[in-house]
């Protein structure tokens, strides 16, 4: 099967969405810079190799409302020839953009719940939780083992990249094959992503 291999997870720092936050002072497009860079400096990429690139973006008004995804690759120095697009799905539009970037699709795959090793899933409500768990019959110990975004956060925009990374920092060491990340978003938008980790 063919498709996108995730070969580096990182995220941006976060902070308190208010005047006295942290990151109050730093916009949106240095903030996504800044990850671009670390991205770029961890693997020593050559950013001309790179030909297209999904960004998510929440609330595409004001300084965010052009197409933040190119405007930051270009602050961080990034190779010009680089194309981008920018998408929005309000919660889901992180991991929509890694559903976008990889364009493949596991319902072939002939996957049941207990081939999956690990789920990290967006619960802002612990109805959530328990809806997930019993209507699937997912061991809890499979199930959001560093904790919920209940107590983990939901930061409007980078759950997706959350649920990502933290599936994937527990895949690897664990040398478990299947996990899943997914998220309800606002308005009746969902996604879901399974990822296979593929041993080195």
């Amino acid at each position: 099967m063919t498709g996108a291999v995730v070969i580096e997870a990182l995220r941006t720092p976060r902070g308190a969405a208010r005047e006295s936050g942290a990151l109050h002072s730093v916009t949106p497009m240095e903030l996504l810079a800044g990850a671009l860079r670390a991205l770029q400096q961890r693997m020593g990429l050559d950013t001309g190799l790179v030909a297209d690139g999904v960004f998510g973006c929440v609330t595409q008004t004001g300084e965010q409302g052009g197409n933040i995804g190119k405007s930051a690759c270009l602050l961080a120095g990034w190779s010009p020839h680089l194309r981008a697009v920018t998408i929005n799905r309000y919660c889901a539009l992180g991991l929509s953009a890694v559903n976008w970037a990889s364009q493949q699709a596991r319902d072939g795959a002939n996957l049941t719940v207990a081939d999956i090793d690990l789920w990290e899933v967006r619960d802002s409500f612990a109805a959530i939780t328990l809806h997930y768990l019993r209507s699937l019959g997912i061991d809890l110990e499979r199930f959001n083992v560093n904790g919920s975004s209940i107590a983990l956060g939901h930061p409007m925009g980078a759950t997706g990249a959350m649920l990502v990374s933290c599936l994937l920092d527990e895949m690897e060491p664990r040398g478990l094959r299947y996990g899943v990340a997914a998220l309800p978003g606002a308005f009746g938008v969902a996604t879901a992503t399974v990822f296979e980790r593929i041993a080195t």
